[in-house]
């Protein structure tokens, strides 16, 4: 499984990410807490946090406090930091849209420049879900040389990726997955949509081990 959550890590990670979400003006503690059908994913802050639901019999964690594979499907849910600590939260949709298509197109110009990932039949799509704007994007990878990792000879060839981003406060909510020839589309795009629907949101600080009882 390493080995596998070791290869999203190099066709996923920006330049942005960190194991801890943060930007100029707020950090977020993460915390994975078991619940009776699946798990919550919270995000502390000082002034604000909010929760995801994954709903799943078989969630397994890896190095990467962000990173999961839920039911053989590798799964990724960060915050992205936004230079000079904007206020996102006060954005308009159509600021909200152009944000976040900017962000689509640094990702994916980092992908390929600097990981060298070879991107075909890119699309992108706006959804609300749960009252909230997000941007779905997502592209196949045509069939390259996969190369190895740590002395070790990758097996796997990830096909396809789907991001689900949105504003979060004055950071960038991003849900995404890889996918392999094994994966079915469907079912991986139903578990974003799932998560997404599932956000709550605090103005607050969460008591981490006071939410952990109430998931028992």
């Amino acid at each position: 499984m390493k080995k596998i959550a070791a290869l999203c890590l190099v066709l996923v990670l920006s330049g942005f990410l960190a194991n801890v979400c943060f930007s100029q003006n707020e950090a977020f503690h993460i915390e994975l807490l078991p619940a009776k059908k699946g798990a919550v994913l919270a995000f502390s802050g000082k002034k604000h946090s909010f929760t995801v639901h994954i709903a799943s019999d078989s969630i397994k964690t890896t190095d990467v406090p962000t990173y999961f594979t839920i039911d053989n499907q590798i799964l990724q849910i960060s915050c992205v930091a936004v230079p000079n600590g904007a206020d996102l939260g006060n954005y308009n949709k159509d600021q909200q849209k152009t944000t976040l298509d900017s962000y689509a197109d640094y990702e994916l110009e980092y992908f390929q420049k600097e990981l060298k990932i070879s991107i075909k039949n890119l699309k992108r799509e706006w959804v609300i879900i749960q009252n909230r704007l997000y941007l779905i994007w997502q592209y196949d990878v045509p069939a390259q040389k996969i190369g190895k990792l740590k002395g070790e000879e990758l097996k796997q060839q990830i096909t396809h990726q789907i991001f689900l981003s949105a504003i979060m406060h004055d950071q960038i909510l991003d849900l995404n997955t890889p996918m392999f020839n094994a994966n079915d589309p469907v079912k991986a795009r139903k578990l974003l949509d799932d998560i997404a629907g599932s956000l709550k949101i605090f103005d607050k600080e969460l008591d981490i081990p006071a939410l952990a009882k109430t998931l028992e």
